[in-house]
């Protein structure tokens, strides 16, 4: 069975801090939230094996990339599989009450410039 490295860019990373100081901040307790980031740690880990089974995103210039998407609870993970190198790469990190689309958006126009 093949194993994919999983690699977290930046934003990602960036996601996972906001998740982790949203939750201090509505419970002060650093063990609950540590409990809710080691539970999307362990979701994205579970990428590594069978990466393609879930679906594309259904934004056209996601989907181009290859773009594919995890629920886990209230987040969604976004990532893609670089087959070249192994590795499951993950972009982003968002909850799903937060405006996924325009934060979407604004990503892609930031690869665009």
């Amino acid at each position: 069975m093949k194993k994919y490295d999983i690699f977290y860019s930046d934003e990602a990373i960036n996601d996972l801090r906001t998740v982790f100081h949203y939750y201090m901040s509505k419970s002060s307790n650093a063990d609950f939230s540590n409990i809710i980031i080691n539970h999307i740690y362990k979701a994205c880990d579970e990428l590594s094996f069978f990466p393609n089974k879930h679906p594309l995103v259904s934004w056209p210039i996601w989907s181009a990339r290859g773009i594919r998407k995890k629920l886990i609870n209230n987040y969604l993970i976004f990532y893609y599989v670089d087959e070249l190198r192994q590795q499951v790469v993950i972009n982003r990190i968002l909850s799903t009450r937060q405006h996924v689309t325009s934060m979407v958006c604004e990503q892609v126009s930031h690869y665009n410039k």
